[in-house]
């Protein structure tokens, strides 16, 4: 599974829930998204959630991935493999300096091939990254079956949806076997589309938003939106700190949240 690890919560109380709800050969991929910013933050952290937790199977982009010579000492610094995604920094430096494990890759499908012959050139592991419905899943599979090194398990992100919208998906072990009939061998479900089917100029209706992060000496910091997000990536905020945590309130249409909204953003 791939989970998304924020510096407004901490890293160890998010593994500590999974880990009651899955068995131990069950695999994690944390995503940081470039949030840990430097070797410095990552690889202690890093090695702290490898000590404690065996879900911990890869990290994925730790700290920005144009950080060359952090990227290359990080991975001398921890014992999991690093994904970043391909083509920053460009594929040669990736490979000569080392910065990565290996690759998460995504996009049509000349990019797809192109970027999946690469790295098996450079016999480097990778992952498809196809997000939709079922359709962009079966596509994926092909995709994943003539790949020689698209060997990490993929992430179509099929599972947010509520139906596949393609007939007889069967995901089983974690394997989706490869259709052979013309195609991309699937059929679609026209009912279930049609069901779901929506007027082109629906809009769905923005509600106000309070984010607030609550800090471990008891401060309280409040946002309209998510904008913190790019003050932890620029340093302005310390996060992953133990007993930080992300509290999100919408709008209820009451008039408490009203004045509560109007109070902190005027």
């Amino acid at each position: 599974m791939k989970v998304k690890t924020r510096p407004w919560f901490y890293p160890e109380e998010q593994f500590a829930a999974i880990r009651k709800s899955v068995p131990n050969y069950f695999k994690i991929d944390a995503d940081f998204n470039g949030l840990l910013l430097g070797v410095d933050h990552a690889a202690p952290l890093i090695r702290r959630l490898e000590d404690t937790y065996s879900q911990l199977a890869m990290v994925e982009t730790p700290i920005p991935q144009n950080d060359v010579a952090g990227n290359a000492l990080l991975r001398q610094k921890i014992a999991s493999p690093i994904a970043m995604h391909f083509g920053n920094p460009p594929f040669m430096t990736a490979v000569r300096e080392g910065v990565c494990d290996g690759f998460v890759i995504g996009g049509g499908a000349s990019r797809v091939m192109k970027q999946g012959t690469l790295a098996a050139e450079a016999n480097m592991p990778f992952w498809l990254q196809l997000v939709g419905s079922g359709l962009t899943t079966m596509w994926g599979v092909h995709l994943g079956a003539v790949l020689s090194h698209a060997r990490w398990p993929a992430i179509p992100c099929v599972n947010i949806w509520t139906h596949p919208l393609v007939k007889d998906f069967k995901v089983e072990g974690g394997h989706i076997r490869v259709p052979n009939t013309p195609g991309l061998g699937i059929e679609l479900d026209w009912d279930v589309i049609e069901r779901y089917r929506v007027d082109p100029d629906f809009k769905l209706e923005e509600k106000r938003q309070i984010h607030t992060l609550h800090w471990p000496d008891g401060r309280r910091t409040h946002y309209p939106d998510g904008s913190y997000r790019e003050d932890f990536l620029a340093g302005r905020l310390t996060g992953f700190l133990p007993g930080i945590r992300l509290e999100l309130k919408l709008d209820d249409g009451s008039e408490e949240y009203d004045r509560e909204y109007r109070k902190l953003f005027g």
